[in-house]
This record gives structure tokens, C-alpha cells and sequence, in this order.
């Protein structure tokens, strides 16, 4: 799969995505609701957002910090497409965010980011690995697993094998995956310790994995 017609195609549609997927549909919702479950944000935690878009990862795991009182989390974020990241510079523009930090770069070639985008307690990918040609998905994989401390946590949320996800992913340009598939990945990845769940009105995978 071309990236640069998948960064087009983000480019034209990225206001549209973030109102039926994320708001209309309630994707951001669901992660936020996930997230809160899981106790994914924590006091000092530095978390990178690996293929944002519009921020709906970091948007939830801000909100549930500053519920909190955690005022000393760092994100990081970063993506391919500059309209999706122009969207998140609104909105932290708009909450008046100044710990959420946003590049552009790709997750194929990550030694782009700056040097100190490392040590995170948590990395989040929503809905972005599988925009990669599959033959990429382990090696995007082993290159997030680097930026994790020791113990910290990957989350992955990736589109489903079914029919109506493959007129979904037709439009929007994304694989799917079924689970058998994943584990492969995942092991191949360089992951020993990874909990695969249905994710999304069973639309979706969130796979959890472990640095360790």
C-alpha cells in the first residue's frame, strides 16, 4: 500500500474521519473508556502517540491525567499527515495543553524523531499499522518496542477481518487483520507477552503487549 496515497487521502478527508469515526461513531469514546479501565496514564508516565491523527488517543489519556491531577505527564505524538496533526494543534490549542508535543514523521523511519523520544511508559497506535503494507507491520513493531522502557506498555488498535470492514478498508485504504494473524505478528515483532481482545462493537482488535 502507497503511503503517499494514504497520506492524500487523510489529507482531503481529515475533519470528515474525526466527525464519523471518532465522534459520530464514538471511537474516541470507546478508547477513552479502555483507558480508564486500564490505568494507561500515571504520575512522571511518558507516553508517545505513534501515528495520532487527529489526537484521540492522547486527547483521552490528557483529559484522564488532568482529571487526575497528573500534571508532570510528557506525550509525545506523531504522524505522517499534516491536516490530521493541524486538527490536534486546535484542539490543544483549545485546552490550553503544554505538554503534548507533536512531530511529523513516519513510523517506518523513526530515527527522525528526536533523541529524546525514548524511555516511554506507554506507546499507543491507534488505528495506523495498518495503513502499512503487511510485509512493514513487524518492523514498524520492533521499531516501537525500542522506544519502550523496560515493562512499559504497547497498545495497538487495528481493523478486524470481516466483510463489512473490507468495504471500509477499500475506502479508507487499510488492511485487516484476524486474530491468528496477529499473534504471528506480534511474536515476530518481538513480543514473548501480548493479551489480543475484541475492540470496537467487535470492528476492531486491541492488542496489549509488554517490553519486557
Amino acid at each position: 500500500m502507497d503511503t503517499s496515497e494514504v497520506q492524500n487521502i487523510y489529507t482531503k478527508k481529515a475533519s470528515y474521519y474525526q466527525f464519523l469515526m471518532v465522534d459520530f461513531l464514538g471511537f474516541g469514546m470507546a478508547i477513552e473508556k479502555f483507558f480508564r479501565e486500564f490505568n494507561y496514564v500515571g504520575p512522571h508516565f511518558k507516553i508517545l502517540d505513534a501515528g495520532c491523527g487527529t489526537g484521540n488517543a492522547t486527547r483521552a489519556l490528557y483529559t484522564i491525567a488532568s482529571e487526575k491531577g497528573y500534571e508532570d505527564v510528557t506525550f509525545h505524538a506523531f504522524d505522517l499527515t499534516q491536516a490530521m496533526l493541524d486538527l490536534f494543534q486546535q484542539w490543544i490549542k483549545k485546552v490550553g495543553a503544554n505538554n503534548i508535543i507533536l512531530k511529523r514523521s513516519n513510523v517506518l523511519d523513526l530515527e527522525q524523531l528526536p533523541s529524546d523520544w525514548n524511555g516511554y511508559d506507554a506507546v499507543v497506535s491507534t488505528a495506523m499499522l495498518e495503513h502499512l503494507p503487511k510485509d512493514s507491520v513487524r518492523p514498524a513493531l520492533r521499531g516501537l518496542k525500542q522506544l519502550l522502557k523496560h515493562n512499559g506498555r504497547l497498545l495497538v488498535v487495528i481493523t478486524r477481518r470481516n466483510i463489512i470492514n473490507k468495504f471500509i478498508g477499500w475506502r479508507w485504504k487499510n488492511n485487516t487483520y484476524d486474530k491468528n494473524e496477529l499473534q504471528k505478528i506480534f511474536l515476530d515483532g518481538g513480543f514473548s507477552e501480548f493479551k489480543i481482545r475484541n475492540f470496537f462493537w467487535n470492528f476492531m482488535f486491541i492488542i496489549e503487549a509488554k517490553n519486557n
